[in-house]
């Protein structure tokens, strides 16, 4: 039992911690400097990581497993083939046109905003609860850890005023999957790397199908070819790439 709630403590700071960086982020909103909120969100995201990861080794959980950089250039191309494959279905099966102009506007600005969330989420929840699960009960509990938590934890954004429904909690459950098994074949590098290139683009499709006064990333992120696309690189993960050393 106290192995369990040893495991639980990453994932409960990675949600309280980013209820604190969005509050201070907000903050400075109105700043004259357009880009001081992002790099006031990266900073506390990042500094935030840290702090979970040296929590980690505290409880005596299991280290993470990093990667080094061939993983995190891995890491990038999932999240590219994800981001590319989720975008141009969701565009095509629900005909709302593609405004590729848009696309990269302030592009810099988001990959920004998306490097705290990216490390605070993914050293929390993949080198923290999938790592610690991994190691005490195997693979299939660290897979089901890294996701279904990892989806309700997005309830959380009802605090803002968004809408999250159902089909968004299943969408990033199914983004879970997916970072988990990134994690589990290629490290945390690579898993970071995933996530912030999801999260970056995120935002360039929502532009680019309209979606902003429609619900956004919940839309997105919660279609039924988002999902379909999630599932199917991670089944693609899982039978045909070679990982899991870490488990061995």
């Amino acid at each position: 039992m106290l192995k369990i709630i040893s495991c639980l403590i990453p994932p409960l700071l990675v949600i309280l911690l980013s209820i604190v960086c969005e509050l201070v982020s907000k903050a400075f909103i109105n700043s004259n400097h357009k880009f001081i909120p992002y790099l006031i969100y990266a900073i506390l995201g990042i500094l935030s990581s840290v702090f979970i990861y040296f929590i980690i080794l505290k409880f005596n959980l299991s280290r993470p497993f990093l990667g080094g950089t061939k993983e995190f250039i891995r890491g990038l191309e999932i999240g590219l083939i994800a981001s590319l494959f989720s975008g141009l279905l969701f565009g095509l099966f629900n005909k709302t046109g593609f405004q590729f102009n848009t696309f990269l506007d302030d592009i810099h600005l988001k990959m920004l905003a998306n490097l705290g969330p990216s490390f605070l989420e993914e050293v929390g929840f993949r080198g923290g609860l999938v790592q610690s699960l991994g190691s005490l009960y195997g693979k299939v509990v660290a897979c089901l850890g890294g996701s279904v938590p990892f989806g309700m934890a997005h309830l959380a954004g009802k605090l803002f005023g968004q809408p999250v429904g159902i089909m968004h909690v299943i969408g990033t459950m199914s983004a879970g999957l997916l970072l988990t098994l990134v994690y589990l074949k290629f490290g945390l590098f690579a898993a970071i790397a995933c996530h912030w290139t999801w999260n970056s683009f995120c935002s360039s499709w929502i532009r680019t199908l309209s979606l902003a006064q429609k619900g956004g990333a919940q839309i997105f992120e919660g279609a039924w070819t988002t999902i379909a696309v999630l599932l199917c690189i991670s089944f693609l993960l899982m039978y045909f790439v070679k990982g899991f050393n870490f488990l061995k």
